[in-house]
C-alpha cells in the first residue's frame, strides 16, 4: 500500500512539474519574464484565432500528454476533419463550402502565426493581408 501511495505521488509530482514547465513556456512566449515583441503578438493573435474557431482554450482539460490547441487544429486540418472541431456556434445550418473554406483559411493563418520559432512566423502586415484576402474571398 505504501509503495502505491509513493508511486501515485511520483506521478502527481511529475504531472505537476510538467504543467509548470508548459505554463512557463507559454508565459515566456507572451513576454512575461522577457521583453514583449511583435513576434509574440503575432503568436498571441494566432492562438486567439484558433480559440475563436474551436471554442477551446489552450488550458482546457483535454490538452494533456503533449496535445495542444495548435496540434489539435493541425491534426484535424491534415486529416480533413476540421469541421469536427469548429465551434458549433460558428457554423451556419447549411455548412456552405465557402464557410468551410473560410474557417480552414483562418485556421491556417492561426497555425502559421503560432509556429514555435518566432523567426518562422509571418509579420503582422502579412497576417493582415491574409485575413483581408479571406474576407474578400468570402464576399465574392
Amino acid at each position: 500500500m505504501f509503495l502505491q501511495v509513493i508511486s501515485s505521488l511520483s506521478i502527481i509530482s511529475f504531472h505537476f512539474f510538467y504543467i509548470i514547465i508548459q505554463t512557463w513556456i507559454q508565459f515566456a512566449e507572451y513576454g512575461v519574464g522577457g521583453q514583449a515583441t511583435t513576434s509574440g503578438d503575432v503568436y498571441s493573435y494566432g492562438i486567439l484565432l484558433l480559440e475563436m474557431l474551436t471554442g477551446k482554450r489552450p488550458a482546457d482539460d483535454m490538452f494533456r500528454n503533449g496535445l495542444t490547441l495548435r496540434k489539435l487544429v493541425e491534426m484535424q486540418i491534415s486529416s480533413e476533419g476540421f469541421l469536427n472541431i469548429v465551434d458549433p456556434l460558428m457554423l451556419s445550418q447549411n455548412h456552405a463550402s465557402k464557410e468551410e473554406e473560410c474557417f480552414v483559411s483562418m485556421a491556417l493563418v492561426g497555425l502559421s502565426c503560432s509556429i514555435d520559432s518566432p523567426y518562422g512566423r509571418p509579420n503582422i502586415a502579412e497576417v493582415a493581408a491574409k485575413m483581408h484576402a479571406i474576407k474578400t474571398a468570402i464576399k465574392n
